[in-house]
């Protein structure tokens, strides 16, 4: 798990997890275990959402992510989803799915994180399916043995319709954070 540089994880958690649900917390279970010899790490979660407290639904989320650490600081994740949903009344509910990868790259003070998804969004108008990538660099330059400062480059695309034009967004954010003693970071 990367420490993230910037405040906010961006457009495409918006348009996934906060406004589609993909990954939000709900109650449920979850599985996790390592195997060192192939230095892969795996998740998987089931969950029954109460999407919202006004809208009477049910269903059932199922996700998993796997991990490979191919080299010392590089590490390939990837990740899938599948997503039943039904709403106040009768009827078989939809069924959605998504996937995503990442890859994770620490070379000596550097870290570049590369990410993309792609998935079913039950929650916008014609259930279209969205994507998205994003593009994070950051470096620490050591001020003093415990200080530092750590420029930062994020640049990310999300596209809330794969099929229609002129649904896009693009952010770019660039900032220089200083990093203190304890893990305290003030972030601009």
């Amino acid at each position: 798990v990367v420490d993230l540089p910037v405040l906010d994880r961006g457009l495409l958690n918006d348009l996934l997890v906060e406004d589609n649900q993909w990954g939000d917390r709900a109650v449920g279970m979850m599985a996790s275990g390592r195997l060192d010899l192939a230095k892969l790490r795996w998740y998987v979660s089931l969950t029954n959402p109460a999407w919202s407290s006004s809208l009477r639904s049910d269903g059932l989320d199922v996700t998993g992510r796997v991990q490979l650490s191919l080299v010392k600081g590089l590490t390939l994740g990837l990740n899938g989803g599948y997503k039943h949903l039904r709403l106040a009344g009768p009827g078989s509910g939809t069924h959605n799915f998504g996937f995503g990868g990442d890859v994770v790259w620490k070379l000596a003070d550097a870290h570049i994180v590369l990410e993309g998804s792609y998935a079913d969004l039950p929650f916008e108008t014609g259930r279209p399916r969205g994507f998205g990538a994003l593009l994070l660099v950051d470096y620490e330059l050591e001020l003093r043995a415990d200080w530092a400062l750590q420029p930062v480059a994020f640049v990310e695309l999300a596209d809330a319709d794969a099929q229609l034009s002129q649904t896009e967004s693009m952010k770019l954010a660039f900032g220089v954070n200083l990093l203190a003693p304890g893990g305290f970071r003030v972030l601009p």
